[in-house]
């Protein structure tokens, strides 16, 4: 390898490594700035304070994040962005009928319901401490859930399961509706792992007992 090669290999290997570090910093303290925003308040917590709980200084946490704006932004997209990909794990067109259709809408209710239980802190931080902060967090979050549940309902009615002249906005404004609340239940300890699946089941048969498309409904 000639000189020229060997020094830009060197210096691309230093680069990943910052950028790896970088990453590994800034998600350290985002996830520190969220327990502090979940214990403290978001009006009530200081810079200082997520430092502190850290055990960092002050500068190190300006050198990666502006203030306490930028914080929760990132703590929205992340949380966000968590709760998308666990609903998108099931691809809505490989349903060969509807009662596998159903199961996927439960399971994709299951999975966004878990997220609630694995991840409290974030969570409850989304919910709680971010529509004040950061007012769009709640259009974000219902209008994303409801996108992802629009493009499930979607394929249902070009799969024949659901009725063709179904308003698939609609009702995935009316199922994010239901699940957000049920999160909030989770957060609070009143749904564990078995009413989840309970809950989620619900929600799958109202697809199936309320817009199913008549040549394929329950009997």
């Amino acid at each position: 390898m000639s000189p020229r090669v060997r020094s830009v290999a060197s210096t691309n290997g230093v680069g990943s490594r910052d950028d790896e570090l970088t990453k590994r910093r800034r998600k350290e303290i985002l996830l520190g700035a969220c327990e502090v925003f979940d214990q403290r308040g978001y009006a009530n917590t200081r810079m200082a304070d997520i430092a502190g709980h850290l055990r960092i200084g002050q500068g190190t946490v300006y050198r990666y994040f502006a203030g306490k704006p930028e914080l929760m932004d990132e703590i929205v997209q992340h949380t966000i962005r968590r709760m998308l990909n666990a609903m998108r794990e099931d691809a809505p067109a490989s349903a060969v009928s509807l009662a596998e259709f159903t199961r996927q809408i439960s399971d994709v209710a299951v999975r966004l319901l878990d997220v609630a239980a694995d991840e409290p802190v974030l969570i409850r931080v989304l919910l709680r401490e971010a529509p004040a902060a950061k007012p769009e967090s709640v259009q974000q979050l219902s209008g994303g859930l409801a996108a992802v549940t629009a493009n499930y309902l979607n394929q249902g009615v070009q799969q024949g399961f659901l009725r063709t002249d179904l308003d698939t906005g609609v009702v995935a404004d009316a199922m994010v509706g239901v699940l957000i609340p049920a999160m909030g239940r989770v957060l609070r300890g009143e749904l564990d792992r078995s009413a989840r699946h309970l809950h989620a089941h619900t929600i799958g048969e109202l697809i199936t007992h309320g817009v199913a498309e008549n040549d394929f409904g329950a009997t």
